[in-house]
């Protein structure tokens, strides 16, 4: 199964998004069960997890390219902004933790002080 051009799956331009076509539901996971994903570099792997609206990769690889492609560590909560997280690629400025926590609403915190 192919992604549109699994070869380069990176966006000419990250600012307009993705151009390949997305994928239907049975095609997103006979592409994650055909484990094909994984001939892809990790950059790749970002590129096809995020700008697929179906999840056609493990979650826990997405996790790790996300990790690897912006050079930090990626709480799960921020995959709920993904728009933030492409803002990050793009602009190559790393957010405060301050700022990774103010991304969960107030009420939900639970704060532990040691």
């Amino acid at each position: 199964m192919h992604i549109g051009n699994l070869k380069n799956p990176k966006p000419d331009d990250i600012s307009t998004g993705w151009n390949q076509r997305q994928l239907t539901r049975q095609e997103a996971i006979e592409y994650a069960e055909s484990k094909n994903w994984m001939l892809l570099s990790d950059e790749e792997l970002f590129y096809v997890g995020f700008f697929q609206e179906l999840m056609c990769v493990p979650f826990s690889e997405l996790h790790r390219v996300t990790e690897v492609v912006l050079g930090r560590p990626v709480w799960t909560h921020e995959f709920a902004f993904r728009d933030r997280l492409l803002d990050e690629l793009r602009s190559k400025q790393k957010p405060t933790m301050e700022e990774i926590v103010d991304l969960i609403p107030e009420d939900k915190r639970i704060v532990v002080q040691c």
